[in-house]
């Protein structure tokens, strides 16, 4: 039996790239929105652009924003950000033992996900690395 692990929250944390990347591009646009309530409704589910609205953020910037904040979020820079959360490393090294493991992602670019997972010290865990439409993640992943 092979055990398939999600990268984004599960394995890493990505809210120091996510909110920082926000901010700047909020910034950019003359805003200051609150990023932790916008982080909160993403860890919710929320879309940025749908997170960006309910902070009162007209449409036409949620739109601006969310373009500007999709086209950086996967660059090696803001990449750069992401942790391994604690106890990640320990998990896979039991679960490793006594199955093969795989990654299910829904990164776009495969080359920088191999490149994250190389410097985060995950990829040689991993049998496979799957990735997934992101506008249709959720049931790719399952």
């Amino acid at each position: 039996m092979t055990l398939a692990f999600d990268l984004d929250g599960t394995l890493i944390s990505v809210e120091q790239k996510q909110t920082n990347l926000l901010r700047a591009v909020a910034r950019a646009s003359g805003l200051t929105p609150d990023v932790s309530k916008i982080w909160q409704a993403k860890r919710e589910g929320a879309s940025t652009r749908a997170a960006l609205l309910e902070e009162g953020v007209p449409p036409d910037l949620c739109d601006a924003i969310s373009a500007c904040w999709v086209a950086q979020v996967e660059t090696s820079y803001w990449m750069s950000l992401d942790t391994v959360l604690e106890g990640a490393t320990a998990c896979l090294c039991a679960a490793a033992r006594k199955h093969p493991l795989a990654l299910v992602s829904a990164r776009q670019n495969s080359y920088l996900l191999r490149q994250q997972l190389l410097r985060l010290d995950l990829l040689p865990f991993f049998a496979s690395v799957h990735r997934v439409r992101p506008k249709h993640a959720a049931a790719e992943k399952a």
